[in-house]
């Protein structure tokens, strides 16, 4: 039987993954931000104010939601695996968000949690159950 985690470990693991969450969130957001500034603005003038406003929260809900993410459903997916795939959900939930304004921040949270689901869902089909010990072994 292997050792338990220790708390620190714990804690460690899971404040980079909310850093990892900061920074893909940002990116995430400035991009869906641009697309909202492409599609009504139509000018970049005045842009920054949207932009910085996308990057600080999608930066702020990644910080929570990767970490929650990652420890209920993704614990035997790869990170690099669950990094591309949520992101790439996160983006495509929140570019047709766009196109329904009120939507914009749930359609992108929808998205991620579609991806991590179905993430979850293939890493559990392909896990080969635990073998069955013996009682005097």
């Amino acid at each position: 039987m292997s050792p338990r985690a220790s708390f620190g470990r714990i804690a460690a693991v899971t404040g980079a993954i909310a850093a990892i969450g900061v920074v893909v969130g940002a990116a995430i957001g400035t991009t869906i931000s641009l697309g909202i500034v492409i599609r009504w603005e139509r000018s970049f003038t005045g842009a920054l104010g949207p932009l910085a406003f996308g990057a600080l929260a999608g930066g702020v809900i990644g910080a929570v939601a990767a970490p929650l993410l990652a420890w209920v459903f993704l614990r035997r997916v790869t990170l690099g695996r669950a990094i591309a795939e949520t992101s790439i959900g996160t983006l495509i939930g929140g570019l047709i968000g766009v196109m329904l304004p009120p939507l914009i921040i749930p359609a992108a949270l929808a998205g991620f949690l579609v991806a991590g689901i179905r993430l979850y869902v293939v890493s559990r089909r392909g896990a080969t159950p635990p073998t069955p010990r013996r009682i005097d072994d």
